[in-house]
């Protein structure tokens, strides 16, 4: 494959077939860049791009597949532009962000992984990512746990055979104006003291929930858009359950707007909730005691 080390290391890679290696196809580290346009990275042993360590390189239009495990992986300070890539079919995640990896993710397209999730975020990976399309991967569209903190803006992310996103074991992360639909599980799951920002973004066409929150699962959700959920639109249970919901407008679901059971609690300020199939908030059960506030 290719290596590229050092401060001040920068060279071209243009239209080749990286493939086969028995480690990464391209692996930067040590504040090592390199700029990668229309390049086939595919069936590596490896990451078919491995950066780490303040690398930080600009990839374009390449295409990264059939690799062994993960397609992108930025780890330990990493960095790097992805823009118009098309990641696919990897065998582990696709995207994998970890340990102050960093990376800037613009229109690519994330696509039917094989075993994992299109973007796992975790062990406090940060990123970008914009505009891409994330769709039919085997587990998540996007996973975020083990205090990682991403920001995703303007995503489309649809068609996973789980969770459109799956927020877990105190991930974090900030979710603006995406749009969440027909997803396999829930358009979101917030579980295990997952804690996400989750603002103006649609959730609609889910076969399930938009909002899935349990197991201490929190959250601010504020401002989204949530419609054509064929059960629940938004459910939270569980002791400890505690999101903060505001300014939603939930409409035209197939069951309630909002169901809080087992013990749940959380808060529910200034949503309009309108043409539910069943009622627009429903408390199951009396250990549930959510505060309700200015809902319409």
């Amino acid at each position: 494959g290719v290596e590229i080390r050092q401060a001040g290391s920068n060279p071209q890679f243009t239209c080749n077939d990286i493939h086969h290696g028995q480690t990464c196809g391209v692996f930067v580290m040590d504040e090592g860049e390199g700029i990668f346009d229309e390049n086939d990275i595919h069936a590596n042993g490896a990451a078919g791009v491995l950066i780490s360590e303040k690398g930080s390189p600009t990839a374009r239009n390449n295409r990264i597949f059939e690799g062994k495990t993960v397609g992108v992986q930025v780890l330990d300070g990493g960095r790097g532009i992805f823009v118009g890539n098309a990641i696919f079919k990897n065998e582990d995640d696709n995207v994998e962000v970890s340990r102050a990896g960093h990376p800037h993710m613009a229109d690519n397209t994330i696509t039917e992984c094989m075993a994992g999730s299109g973007l796992h975020a975790h062990d406090g990976g940060l990123g970008v990512f914009e505009g891409n399309t994330i769709s039919g991967n085997k587990l998540h569209g996007v996973h975020i746990q083990t205090s990682a903190e991403p920001r995703l803006v303007r995503n489309t992310i649809t068609k996973q055979v789980l969770a459109g996103i799956m927020v877990s074991d105190a991930g974090r992360g900030s979710l603006s104006e995406n749009d969440v639909f027909a997803n396999g599980t829930a358009g979101c799951v917030i579980t295990t003291a997952g804690d996400p920002s989750c603002y103006k973004n649609k959730f609609h066409d889910e076969a399930r929930h938009a909002f899935l929150v349990s197991g201490a699962g929190v959250g601010g959700l504020e401002e989204n858009e949530i419609f054509n959920i064929q059960s629940h639109a938004i459910v939270i249970e569980g002791s400890g359950s505690a999101p903060i919901l505001t300014g939603n407008n939930v409409h035209d679901c197939a069951a309630v707007g909002v169901c809080v059971r087992l013990a749940a609690q959380g808060k529910l300020a200034d949503n309009v909730i309108t043409r539910m199939a069943a009622s627009g908030v429903s408390v199951q059960d009396e250990g549930s005691t959510p505060i309700l506030s200015g809902n319409r």
